[in-house]
């Protein structure tokens, strides 16, 4: 079966979503800039490895990974732009918030090992300080984090992911905690530490507490396994767009374009290489492919950061 990409990004409101399965991509009350981006064909779907929203629906940051190339629509001047101008970007998440800023709060991890910026409420930047006493080499080990309502937000490191969940996500019955305990090592003992990841084109609602999308990726397969929870429309759009990516017609067409992907992939990575020989940079980071897509089921999960930590 062909690669197929999945990239959800949930909005402020229940009817405001971005959907990309395969080659298709379905979309509601997202910004303008955004919409235009999709229209122009700058964020196929196959080419896509996340898309985020931020809780006033203003402004997005995507990647369009072959290149890579951050796209992005925020206050002109903003901290954000200066720190995407300067440092470039592998992942540009929103947090949720009560006050309604001009300057977005985010986090941003920059392309080089260790390099990240935030700029967060303090709740968020309490916890974050307190992790980051108990991980080690914290700096080098943080991808990336994903923020959902209430203060749940998502840590994921080189070695595995670590879940701070607030108010309705504290339940052991929510989706969202069983979701994650499912892929837990310390809540699942036929896994090891590090061999689930959460990956970029998740979204964890900032509006609503019930819904996410999750695209956990095992880091020894490479292959993928879904978990969500989504309103009923896009729920069964997803199952829509699913099944069409697995008809023979789509999958005859997703093989030629991600072979075509690929083929871009691999002579920017050889590029960058040589870049990076030169100024003695670390790595580049190109993922997202989608094999065994499985989801359907509301599973959920994760216990405080108040756990062991890896």
């Amino acid at each position: 079966m062909a690669e197929i990409n999945i990239v959800v990004a949930l909005g402020p409101s229940e009817d405001s979503y971005f959907l990309g399965v395969g080659r298709r991509a379905v979309y509601n009350k997202v910004p303008q800039s955004l919409v235009d981006k999709l229209n122009g064909g700058e964020l196929p779907v196959v080419r896509t490895s996340w898309i985020n929203i931020d809780k006033t629906g203003r402004y997005w940051c995507g990647e369009n990974f072959v290149g890579p190339n951050v796209m992005y629509e925020i206050q002109a001047g903003c901290t954000l732009q200066s720190h995407i101008t300067q440092s470039g970007a592998q992942f540009i998440t929103f947090p949720d918030y009560d006050d309604a800023s001009t300057d977005p709060w985010f986090f941003i991890k920059h392309k080089n090992l260790g390099h990240w910026n935030a700029s967060l409420p303090h709740f968020y930047i309490n916890t974050l300080n307190v992790i980051r006493e108990h991980v080690t080499n914290f700096d080098n080990a943080l991808k990336w984090i994903i923020f959902g309502k209430g203060g749940t937000h998502i840590y994921q490191f080189e070695n595995g992911f670590l879940a701070n969940l607030e108010g309705p996500h504290e339940d052991p019955d929510h989706a969202l905690n069983q979701a994650l305990r499912q892929f837990d090592p310390e809540h699942n003992t036929s896994i090891v530490q590090g061999q689930w990841m959460v990956d970029r084109g998740s979204s964890i609602s900032l509006c609503d507490h019930r819904y996410f999308f999750l695209k956990f990726k095992n880091t020894h397969t490479k292959l993928y396994e879904l978990r969500f929870s989504l309103p009923p429309h896009l729920d069964t759009k997803l199952k829509e767009l699913l099944a069409l990516a697995k008809t023979p017609e789509e999958q005859q067409a997703l093989t030629i374009e991600t072979q075509n992907v690929m083929s871009q992939v691999n002579a920017h990575i050889s590029t960058q290489t040589s870049i990076n020989n030169m100024l003695n940079n670390t790595m580049m980071q190109t993922g997202v492919s989608f094999n065994n897509a499985t989801g359907g089921a509301q599973y959920e999960l994760v216990p405080k950061w108040a756990r062991r930590f890896f």
